[in-house]
């Protein structure tokens, strides 16, 4: 037994608790607990799987409360895990339990469509609506569960952290792009989705709302650079970023994503300026960055020269192994060792 798991035992049987030499779990721990132990036992043995699977299943035997059956349906035990969810489902579960079916991997389709046919009908447990966009891309569940999201009173963190975020159904992105429009969204939300949502449309779109407004934050004007793949709308937001006394950060960006080959070229003109040394590795890590993915080939070659003596970590001549553009690059890269 190590250290951690004497710990784990002295926390939870108390200090006056004995390791005894033979120590058993069952016979010392297990049937020393009370019921009103058991949930506790549960979540204090959670890194320790077999001592969690043996407290679970005493648990699962002793009429567990609704609270205690989310915990089991949480459990290492597979069999209990399942067990715990159909029991959760056959009475009346909660939003979390609806939740965590919904989200969880391990449950089953059929456990996951009857959790969010219970959350459809109740109409009422937001989270596990959310839950049936982020999990299922389309169908009639899909479009069911947005159907009900649009009744419930939806903040901006509901459409850009979670419904924009993680939904895969184009139909009901583009309404939630235009509810989020439509109630003046902050720069903050707008960028969020811009950077996090997976359909590059709605980025787009993003990108191009945020352009016409007076941008508060120059970093949301790099991550237009970034993530938009609208052109003009890209260039547009280099141009401003520009005149902005740009970071390092929003100078690679430039010289990385820009199509336009002046103001690719600006930005890297003024990123190349800097000290390239190990103290600074996200520096480093722009350079890898323009030095694989560049548009702009000849802005490639330039950085394959500065990168050649740059103090790049082993992670990081693995990745340019693995991603960059050019052939060359990636030969001289498998070859040569750290340091030169």
């Amino acid at each position: 037994m190590n250290d951690y798991q004497k710990r784990l035992l002295k926390e939870l049987m108390g200090a006056k608790f004995v390791i005894r030499p033979d120590f058993d779990f069952t016979r010392d721990v297990l049937d020393a607990l009370d019921r009103a132990r058991l949930g506790e036992a549960v979540r204090a043995f959670s890194h320790e799987p077999t001592w969690s699977r043996l407290v679970a299943k005493r648990l699962a035997e002793s009429i567990p409360t609704p609270e205690e059956w989310l915990m089991l349906a949480q459990s290492s035990d597979p069999k209990l895990k399942h067990a715990a969810k159909e029991h959760l489902l056959a009475n009346d579960p909660s939003g979390d339990a609806l939740w965590l079916i919904i989200l969880a991997g391990s449950s089953t389709k059929t456990q996951k469509k009857r959790a969010a046919e219970i959350a459809i009908a109740r109409g009422t447990d937001k989270k596990a609506l959310r839950a049936v966009l982020h999990i299922l891309e389309k169908g009639p569940l899909v479009r069911q569960s947005w159907k009900r999201l649009k009744e419930m009173d939806l903040s901006e963190d509901d459409l850009t952290m979670y419904i924009l975020r993680y939904a895969k159904d184009v139909a009901v992105l583009d309404e939630a792009w235009e509810m989020l429009v439509a109630r003046t969204p902050s720069e903050s939300g707008v960028s969020f989705a811009l950077v996090f949502c997976g359909n590059q449309g709605i980025r787009n779109r993003a990108g191009a709302f945020l352009l016409g407004t007076e941008i508060q934050n120059p970093d949301n004007l790099s991550y237009i650079v970034t993530y938009c793949d609208h052109a003009p709308t890209r260039e547009a937001a280099a141009e401003r970023l520009l005149r902005r006394k740009p970071k390092s950060e929003h100078l690679a960006d430039i010289a990385q994503h820009v199509s336009d080959p002046a103001l690719a070229e600006t930005g890297w003109k003024l990123f190349k300026k800097q000290k390239f040394s190990a103290r600074n590795q996200e520096r480093l890590s722009n350079l890898r960055g323009i030095l694989c993915f560049a548009k702009q080939a000849g802005i490639r070659a330039e950085a394959f020269e500065i990168g050649k003596t740059a103090p790049f970590d082993q992670d990081d001549r693995e990745f340019i192994v693995k991603y960059a553009l050019d052939a060359e690059v990636r030969a001289f890269f498998a070859e040569a060792k750290p340091g030169g």
